[in-house]
């Protein structure tokens, strides 16, 4: 069972290689064409920080039935009191649309973020990463996951034949093994699928537009993505970890933010503005 594989990085060259080596495993199995894409997830966490849904985080309830039944209780008051704050995209399954929205809102979800930017990736995982202002440090290694969409669902759905065809979209009928159940029978878990697959969303903001936002759908099984990785014999290319020591972190983030990629253009709005604002100025964020 063995975990992926790590790479500790120093430069922002020695990420870009990283990242670029990746793209070239993932490419020498499946064709190097443009459709052959990498998935990326920042971590301030690169310990404690598990893949996993916050859904999937629940401090109590912990089995599959007792979270997928929370999730459509969840679902339903969602989509009771914000009829008036949200306009649905036609030819959308509904259902998909409010678990994008309560996603984007902080609601849990059974929904993992990811970007097709791997400097936006390496952005959030040194932003977030947790500052001990007594101590003057940062607590805990940064962390940047590489997935591969084709390798990962090609196994997660080995048994539906899905094969190499990357992503799952939202016009796929396939979606259907991961819809948010209908009632509280436990039959009704029957028919979800159990590993997470890597599936397009629907770009219902400028936020998750401009963080080419991508996303991992959990089925019936909780476990962290590294934790399925290593027991289920994923391919060796489909999760990669680049990590940043944390005492490398406050030149790492000074040379992402030098380069352009700034509070505004991960953020593009007026929170992303005040953030960036704040950090010129020698506030610490």
């Amino acid at each position: 069972m063995a975990a992926p594989i790590e790479h500790p990085v120093k430069t922002l060259t020695e990420f870009a290689k990283h990242v670029e080596d990746a793209l070239d495993l993932s490419r020498g199995k499946y064709g190097a064409k443009p459709s052959i894409v990498n998935w990326y997830r920042g971590s301030g966490e690169s310990t404690t920080g598990k893949l996993v849904p916050k859904l999937y985080r629940h401090p109590t309830m912990k089995t599959a039935n007792e979270l997928l039944v929370l999730e459509r209780q969840m679902l339903n008051w969602f989509k009771r009191q914000s009829i008036l704050h949200q306009t649905l995209t036609p030819n959308i399954d509904p259902d998909y649309e409010y678990l994008f929205f309560m996603q984007h809102y902080g609601v849990p979800t059974r929904l993992l973020d990811w970007t097709g930017n791997p400097f936006i990736a390496l952005y959030f995982a040194l932003t977030s990463a947790p500052y001990d202002a007594t101590h003057n440090r940062y607590n805990e290694d940064a962390a940047v996951w590489i997935l591969s969409p084709n390798a990962w669902n090609e196994r997660s759905l080995l048994d539906i034949s899905w094969g190499p065809k990357g992503p799952v979209g939202i016009e796929d009928s396939e979606k259907s093994g991961y819809a948010p159940r209908t009632s509280d029978d436990p039959n009704d878990l029957k028919a979800m699928y159990e590993l997470p697959i890597a599936m397009h969303g629907i770009p219902n903001n400028t936020r998750m537009f401009a963080q080419k936002g991508v996303f991992t759908i959990f089925g019936k099984v909780t476990d962290p993505m590294e934790k399925i990785f290593s027991d289920s014999a994923y391919p060796v290319e489909s999760l990669v970890k680049l990590t940043v020591d944390k005492g490398d972190i406050p030149n790492f983030l000074d040379r992402v933010l030098s380069v352009g990629f700034t509070d505004s253009v991960s953020y593009p709005d007026l929170h992303g503005l005040a953030l960036e604002i704040k950090r010129h100025f020698g506030f610490r964020m």
